[in-house]
């Protein structure tokens, strides 16, 4: 599924996938069933969104050990504190989780917060380039206070972060495929379409030639993501297998990108013919061992 909407569009695809994978699975796997008797039903029928807030202004690859955002119990309260950034769907959300330091232990945990609540405040970047359907947040929470039983039981350590952004990095390498899907796709209509010394540019060799790179791209991403899913199936998916594909699939997926923006001269310049958009939205390359730690395997979308 990922693929397909990614091959539509990358920007929704991000905003679908990371509903599905941090909101939804995160409330699913380590919610109690209070939190998922609130939540799950709107937020499956996507009549609600979520926003995943881990991500922080001064802290991202170094999370696990600079999360500066704190929760403190107070009696049957706790108290949030602290800011997070690209957040996605972090302005129209009505749930937030977000991910705080607890004072007394210094775990990092993940509490649900209603973002009516005050204290809450969010507001949109402005001047994206790319994933512009999903909408980046700064967020502030000023003091939030939220019931004792906002802490999911589940999430308790930052090792329940880290599985989560393990599958989530199995997803963004699914993207990459449809983006590749779409880049193939749009320089195939527009060789075919296009005449130039009175013949398609696709009998021209050196299109022919780029079509031959981005398709070999294609065939190596989707080969590598099947075997990710077997990975999955069998349980024996790990961080590094998830931080390969990643940033496998979307390196060639960049590459391909450039070769057939290239390939359509000044109007690969232009949004009438999507591939200026698809190589906006391509995703930056995240290092084998940034990735073990980083809140960057969608980013800028969460």
């Amino acid at each position: 599924m990922h693929s397909q909407i990614a091959r539509a569009d990358v920007s929704l695809s991000a905003l679908i996938g990371i509903h599905n994978e941090l909101i939804v699975g995160t409330i699913a796997e380590l919610g109690s069933e209070e939190q998922k008797a609130q939540w799950l039903p709107g937020l499956s029928e996507l009549t609600q969104l979520g926003a995943f807030c881990l991500t922080e202004p001064t802290h991202g690859s170094d999370i696990a050990g600079g999360l500066a955002t704190t929760a403190t119990l107070d009696g049957d309260e706790w108290v949030i504190q602290g800011e997070k950034r690209w957040i996605g769907a972090g302005t129209v959300a009505a749930v937030a989780l977000v991910w705080a330091r607890d004072t007394a232990d210094g775990l990092i945990k993940c509490f649900a917060v209603d973002t009516t609540h005050p204290g809450y405040t969010a507001t949109k970047i402005a001047n994206k380039m790319g994933l512009r359907i999903m909408q980046n947040a700064d967020i502030v929470l000023n003091e939030i206070r939220v019931p004792r039983t906002a802490l999911l039981p589940g999430a308790i350590s930052f090792d329940a972060a880290n599985e989560l952004l393990k599958d989530s990095r199995a997803w963004v390498g699914w993207q990459a495929v449809g983006a590749q899907q779409a880049i193939l796709d749009i320089l195939r209509d527009y060789s075919l379409e296009r005449v130039q010394f009175g013949k398609p540019l696709a009998r021209f060799q050196v299109i022919q030639q780029t079509m031959a790179e981005i398709a070999g791209n294609l065939a190596a991403s989707s080969a590598m993501m099947v075997q990710m899913a077997r990975l999955q199936e069998t349980g024996e998916l790990e961080m590094m297998h998830a931080a390969i594909a990643k940033s496998t699939a979307t390196r060639l997926g960049r590459q391909s990108a450039s070769l057939a923006r290239d390939a359509l001269g000044g109007n690969g310049l232009l949004s009438d013919y999507e591939i200026s958009k698809v190589l906006a939205t391509s995703r930056p390359f995240t290092p084998t061992r940034a990735a073990i730690t980083s809140t960057r395997s969608s980013c800028p979308a969460r």
